[in-house]
């Protein structure tokens, strides 16, 4: 609508030492442009654009803005909204603050990113971890390319599914499991910093990754049989000896072939025996105690080398390989005799097939022990030391079987020189 106010006259006022005039004759504080839309003139120099108007019976007063930032022309459309507003029964301002609010949400919003939330996660949540620099460094490879951008209040279940999807086309088989439950973890300390009304689209995702084929290893799981194979690798000659430790290391705690040559000191607690390790192929940390034979190969580790590596390779700064073990087991161990019949993942089961058949312990310390997917999420998730204390006497009493098993094995031997250990 047409007011009475024109463009040349807000150009025209001018403001000096608290008082604003035009054509040097002071001007009025409020100059009225008509239907309640007025400019107040300030003492502190302002131009406020208001709109005077009534509701539920009381006189209300809208600030549009200040000129020149909203012109006359913007203004007068600004009131013509609240007019619109008001023939409708609404409060203008009531709207307008509204409108506000949303936009300001909106915005924070679209600040609040899953790439945001995951680094403040990381600097709030995993300093005291040891692997919490490969936690980011897995998020910003396999998950910022796919959900960084996305706000965390609105990722969907499609959107971490599609980003899933794109590691399984990598063939990385573990490495899907892994990055869902960080995944999962971040968006759960966004739900807990109330920056996510939503549930955790990561729940139950884990039922629709793609199945991988599992392979079985050779194993000797006759504990008799087993035992000859660790005196056969305490009496290996030539090659490293870093290779024969780390053999009879594995011998004691079962570890994954890549748990066990990766292996670093800083995961080495003395003190209170124990490995702290993170699991990749589940996701997980976890503290893995220590029989006392296995603490005194780890002594003996230890002064062989100044390696980061509990078990270093021939090239400075590098881990054994899992090739060497490998071939180890499969030409130097007893002459060869070991090949396909025995690997280093293998001992796994030797280990699992004696702790079942003793009947003594729980399959949960078992399962542990092993660091196997719990079907129970988040007794898995959060209990890293689950069981600590009764899977600490199983792997002493493992490790005493197998020093029985050697010493049974060596008996055996000296009595039939020249026979072969296998037989009888």
């Amino acid at each position: 609508m047409a007011g009475k106010l024109t463009a040349k006259f807000l150009a025209g006022l001018k403001y000096e030492d608290g008082e604003w005039f035009l054509a040097g004759e002071r001007c009025k504080k409020k100059n009225a442009d008509g239907g309640g839309l007025y400019i107040l003139l300030t003492p502190q120099g302002s131009r406020l654009w208001r709109l005077d108007y009534r509701f539920g019976g009381l006189r209300k007063t809208a600030a549009l803005g200040a000129y020149p930032v909203l012109s006359l022309k913007g203004a007068r459309v600004l009131a013509e909204e609240y007019r619109e507003l008001l023939s409708q029964g609404k409060d203008p301002a009531v709207v307008k603050k509204e409108e506000r609010q949303c936009a300001q949400r909106e915005a924070q919003e679209q600040a609040e990113t899953f790439e945001v939330l995951a680094r403040e996660w990381t600097e709030k949540t995993q300093q005291g971890v040891k692997r919490h620099k490969e936690n980011l460094r897995m998020l910003q490879t396999h998950a910022f390319p796919a959900i960084g951008d996305i706000p965390i209040s609105r990722i969907e279940r499609k959107d971490v599914l599609l980003c899933l999807r794109k590691i399984e086309e990598t063939g990385a088989s573990s490495l899907p499991t892994a990055v869902l439950s960080l995944v999962a973890r971040v968006i759960n300390f966004a739900i807990n910093s109330d920056k996510r009304q939503l549930a955790n689209p990561c729940e139950g995702l884990s039922a629709v990754l793609q199945k991988r084929t599992v392979e079985h290893f050779p194993a000797l799981t006759d504990m008799r049989a087993f035992g000859h194979f660790v005196a056969d690798i305490e009496a290996m000659t030539g090659g490293s000896p870093v290779v024969r430790l780390a053999l009879l290391f594995q011998c004691y705690v079962a570890l994954r072939p890549i748990e066990l040559v990766t292996l670093k000191w800083e995961n080495v607690n003395f003190e209170k025996q124990y490995l702290e390790l993170y699991i990749s192929k589940v996701g997980r940390d976890l503290v893995k105690p220590l029989s006392h034979q296995a603490i005194g190969i780890l002594e003996t580790a230890k002064k062989m080398s100044a390696s980061d590596y509990a078990f270093p390779g021939d090239k400075t700064g590098l881990h054994i390989g899992k090739e060497a073990l490998t071939k180890a087991i499969g030409q130097r161990i007893g002459g060869g005799r070991y090949k396909g019949r025995q690997t280093v993942h293998g001992v796994r089961a030797v280990f699992s097939t004696w702790a079942y058949e003793c009947g003594d312990y729980d399959s949960l310390w078992v399962e542990q022990e092993l660091s196997h997917n719990d079907s129970n999420k988040i007794r898995s998730a959060y209990n890293r030391a689950l069981y600590v204390e009764q899977r600490r006497g199983m792997m002493q009493r493992w490790a005493d079987a197998v020093d029985a098993a050697r010493d049974k094995a060596l008996a055996e031997k000296s009595g039939q020189s020249g026979v072969d250990a296998d037989k009888g």
